[in-house]
């Protein structure tokens, strides 16, 4: 795809995620988890008007610019129906990632939008409308950061330089099923404990892939997420210099993100030790 064409794609993607994050922001503190819904009948996995309203919002510019392009989101049944799109143009969105911090008044949830062509993510964005903080990247052109704007311009983004897991800040989350996988999650999260700095959890996926192509962590690993978690944050990462690949270490699919292990890359073949050390049963 040409370069004129990329920034195009690029200034509406990122216009389109600074709506939804507008709209994120309006709703914020104003609903709860008592006013939310189960998806699939499970409480941990919720969903709100906000979800679905920043969607839509979103899909309808989309269809709206890009007509007949294949979409995947989160909500309804564009989680599905478009996961075969793995060749050609693919819009890809969470319209709100962090959605039970968003519910409680937890201010860590953002919008996170890509654009890829094959599988691979060429523009994203991650916006995160609480403290007005956009991420964006166009693939080997870097990653920026700027404040809640079109930006003309940012910062440009580079990952740590922590060469060493004991100086490492890593972060992690847990997914939907960890009321019964519990003791497996905690397995991974005791064995990078005993080694690194420390280990945090937002709650977010996006949003810890954001702050580790900011620099603002080392590291981060989790299970069981989906094309939409991670996308954007891919093309962050390896734009601001880090390395993203499953816990064999092979090459990153947003279609196989099961797995997800993304580092600062110094000290990414540690990381690739630890979660192989770790027993699957």
């Amino acid at each position: 795809m040409r370069e004129k064409e990329l920034k195009q794609r690029l200034k509406f993607l990122i216009d389109a995620a600074l709506s939804g994050g507008d709209l994120l922001r309006r709703y914020f503190g104003k609903i709860t988890v008592a006013q939310a819904s189960y998806k699939k009948g499970d409480p941990i996995n919720l969903v709100s008007v906000a979800d679905h309203e920043s969607q839509h919002l979103i899909v309808g510019k989309i269809r709206k610019a890009f007509p007949g392009e294949a979409i995947l989101a989160e909500e309804g049944d564009l989680s599905r129906g478009d996961m075969a799109f793995k060749k050609g143009p693919l819009w890809v969105l969470d319209p709100l990632d962090g959605t039970v911090n968003f519910l409680h008044g937890f201010p860590c949830f953002a919008v996170s939008f890509a654009f890829c062509m094959d599988g691979r993510p060429l523009v994203g964005a991650v916006y995160a409308p609480a403290q007005n903080e956009l991420f964006w990247a166009q693939q080997g052109s870097g990653a920026y950061l700027s404040a809640g704007k079109a930006p003309a311009s940012g910062r440009r983004l580079k990952v740590t330089k922590a060469a060493r897991l004991d100086n490492a800040l890593m972060v992690t989350g847990f997914g939907y099923d960890r009321r019964e996988r519990a003791d497996f999650y905690l397995k991974y999260y005791r064995s990078f404990l005993r080694i690194v700095h420390d280990v945090r959890r937002t709650g977010a996926a996006a949003v810890d892939l954001a702050w580790l192509a900011a620099g603002r962590s080392d590291g981060f690993w989790e299970w069981s997420l989906s094309p939409w978690d991670v996308a954007a944050g891919l093309l962050l990462i390896e734009e601001a210099g880090g390395r993203m690949t499953h816990f064999d270490g092979t090459q990153y699919s947003i279609f196989r993100s099961e797995e997800t292990l993304a580092t600062n890359g110094l000290i990414h073949d540690e990381c690739l030790n630890v979660v192989g050390s770790v027993p699957r049963g």
